[in-house]
């Protein structure tokens, strides 16, 4: 009688084994497109950042003054959250020039995301572990 359960249990354990790697092979896939569009947005973010500093002579220090400058941003945009990720903004005031970053970091990380991503006025993009990193101190992409 227990050489049946034990024969049971394995094979019950057999067939779910493989689902269990294709579920995670899904979710690979998912998280890899969500930091793929979190790039994106970083560079829509970016230009956003340059059209309203030609029009206004200085940065935007949140998403919502950013989306108040009409034909900046996307309705979707203005929310500050896409594709499982949270984008926010933060000025960077140094000696009368305006800096900014713009953070984009997992809604649930580890599930919409694993890494975190940022800007800067100088259009660099980086993948940072961390927010307490400095945005040049991120590794570099693009």
């Amino acid at each position: 009688m227990r050489t049946n359960r034990f024969l049971a249990a394995t094979s019950v354990f057999l067939l779910f084994v493989p689902l269990a790697g294709c579920r995670s092979s899904a979710e690979k896939e998912r998280i890899a497109a969500d930091e793929a569009a979190a790039v994106t947005h970083l560079q829509a973010f970016t230009s956003a950042q340059a059209s309203f500093n030609e029009a206004r002579n200085h940065y935007a220090c949140t998403i919502a003054e950013l989306a108040g400058e009409p034909g900046v941003l996307s309705q979707e945009m203005s929310t500050g959250k896409m594709d499982g990720y949270a984008f926010t903004i933060h000025c960077l005031p140094q000696t009368g020039l305006s800096t900014y970053q713009i953070w984009a970091t997992p809604l649930q990380r580890g599930q919409s995301g694993v890494h975190l991503y940022c800007s800067d006025q100088s259009g660099a993009l980086g993948r940072a572990e961390h927010l307490l990193e400095y945005c040049k101190q991120a590794t570099p992409i693009r």
